[in-house]
């Protein structure tokens, strides 16, 4: 029988009992099929009533409430166990605890991993941070251009993530198809890129070697981070990382001279990927 809410249970008692109506007409009347008048009618015959009745099985009592408060507690207390130790260690089901923390709003949340910084380093942050959070506030509406550099392996065998060989048994599989070869230095490739919070990118530049103030000029900012300033309407600030070739002074006179509003050395926050997006960029990428 679907689930019919007890109001209208009683207006078809009410219908068959004081107005005499036949199962048809009151099923016609109140909405429901002829199938669920005859039971409700079945039920107040047998039971006396069209409520229903209570639920069998053990109710939960002080025993169990002392368990799932434990389980509750070990999981707020952020500890390295897993459910699976905690069911262990409360001697319930693994079942029990994953219930109890769907019941108790309780998620399980993947930690990030931050760098880790000195004290002195850490107070830095938080004053450039408090300074480029007033900057842009101040330019709010406009665009922000990132640009980065990360290594990248040249060997693209050699590249996080699981690979796969099939085999009926892999004891008949050669060492060189069940195995992956790795160097212990492997070469690098040096990945510059420059994009903008509106989502427009630079051409990438590449190198095997490294990026000093000279190349970083030269290449990255007069061929690729121009172009691309150069397409916004109003003129995006510019978000340099850290590194010492872009703020040399050969650097930062360049971008004086080309007119582009850039956070200064003072303004930028030390050692946050977490507030750069262009770390959300490599990190999809790679």
């Amino acid at each position: 029988m679907a689930r019919i809410d007890l109001s209208k249970r009683k207006l078809i008692l009410h219908k068959f009992v004081s107005e005499k109506l036949s199962y048809a007409l009151i099923a016609k009347s109140v909405g429901v099929s002829k199938t669920s008048v005859y039971q409700i009618i079945k039920k107040f015959g047998e039971h006396g009533s069209v409520a229903d009745l209570p639920k069998s099985g053990r109710k939960k009592g002080s025993w169990d409430q002392k368990k799932e408060r434990k389980i509750e507690s070990l999981l707020l207390a952020n500890s390295k166990c897993s459910v699976r130790d905690i069911a262990k260690k409360v001697g319930v089901s693994v079942g029990t605890v994953q219930n109890t923390k769907k019941r108790c709003s309780i998620r399980t949340y993947k930690k990030q991993k931050i760098p880790k910084r000195s004290e002195e380093q850490q107070s830095r942050a938080k004053k450039r941070a408090l300074k480029l959070y007033k900057f842009l506030c101040k330019e709010k509406g406009k665009c922000i251009l990132l640009d980065d550099e990360t290594y990248v392996k040249m060997d693209t065998t050699t590249l996080p993530g699981p690979q796969y060989y099939h085999a009926v048994s892999k004891d008949d599989v050669p060492d060189k198809v069940k195995s992956i070869p790795t160097e212990k230095f492997a070469k690098k490739i040096l990945i510059w890129q420059a994009i903008c919070t509106c989502g427009l990118k630079s051409e990438a530049f590449f190198t095997t070697g490294t990026i000093n103030g000279e190349v970083y000029r030269n290449e990255c900012i007069k061929k690729r981070m121009l172009k691309l300033y150069k397409k916004h309407q109003t003129p995006p600030i510019f978000w340099p990382d850290l590194a010492t070739a872009h703020y040399a002074k050969e650097t930062t006179d360049l971008l004086s001279s080309k007119s582009i509003i850039f956070i200064g050395k003072d303004s930028n926050p030390p050692n946050c990927p977490q507030l750069r997006p262009i770390e959300r960029f490599w990190a999809i990428i790679k």
